[in-house]
């Protein structure tokens, strides 16, 4: 069995999901008693989201690179995040990372090919939305992506992070009674949870749309790897460790995490 190596943490709660989901996904493949080899590494989302608010966005991808070091140095066959909104930086980490790092839309691309899903309206952090990465990764395979209106970025953004920060959260009332209307003149043919909090939060929420969670998507993926030959070459050898040894000594992580 693989080793799969989590950068997590970002929030804690979908961090949980992520471990039931791969967990479960095994032990009902292989047995009761069988469980994942998992490796994790859990942030500080407090650090993660000032730099995003801040815009410092080169701190933000050594950060991730630097702990994402950390799982390959332990021993992980390859890596996953477990957040939507750092996949804007994910060229920049697989680049010096030398092995697979996993990424979240990988699995959602088969769903929706599988399922001839041509356009989807996404919902997900302002982080995620803005930086249009669903747009850039998913038009590769002629999917078109949907954006909410402003009102709507702000309403599900603050439901996540009031979420995430256990405080009252209205808006999550709020969205739960407005997650049919948000795409209804879209013509969408599914609903894309691009936040891996939202299919905890939007759970029995679901009503007329088709609603796909990426994040569950992403944590069965993971499992299936760690117990098959994996279609991405150059798992963690020990040429690959000595090599990201030299890369994360030019990173200066310490002048990363004293700026935080």
């Amino acid at each position: 069995m693989k080793t799969i190596g989590l950068l997590c943490g970002l929030s804690w709660l979908s961090t949980i999901e992520y471990y039931r989901k791969m967990n479960q996904t095994i032990s009902k493949a292989h047995g009761a008693q069988t469980s994942a080899k998992i490796l994790m590494n859990s942030l500080n989302a407090g650090i993660v989201y000032d730099l995003f608010r801040e815009k410092k966005y080169h701190d933000l991808t050594k950060l991730l690179i630097a702990e994402s070091y950390r799982l390959v140095s332990a021993g992980a066959d390859y890596i996953a995040i477990t957040c939507n909104s750092v996949h804007q930086f994910y060229s920049d980490i697989q680049e010096v990372i030398p092995v697979p790092v996993i990424h979240i839309l990988e699995p959602l691309v088969k769903k929706l090919c599988e399922n001839n899903i041509k356009k989807v309206g996404l919902l997900g952090t302002r982080f995620t939305i803005e930086s249009k990465f669903y747009s850039r990764y998913l038009s590769q395979f002629g999917i078109t992506v949907v954006y909410p209106h402003d009102e709507d970025i702000t309403l599900v953004d603050k439901a996540i992070f009031n979420y995430c920060s256990s405080v009252e959260n209205i808006e999550l009332k709020q969205l739960k009674l407005r997650l049919n209307c948000i795409f209804h003149e879209d013509d969408v043919d599914a609903i894309v949870l691009g936040c891996t909090e939202l299919g905890i939060m939007l759970d029995g929420a679901r009503e007329y749309f088709s609603v796909i969670d990426v994040a569950s998507l992403h944590a069965e993926k993971l499992a299936y790897m760690s117990v098959e030959e994996s279609e991405h070459a150059h798992l963690g050898t020990t040429a690959n460790k000595q090599a990201i040894r030299l890369v994360y000594d030019d990173l200066n992580y310490d002048h990363v995490h004293k700026s935080c």
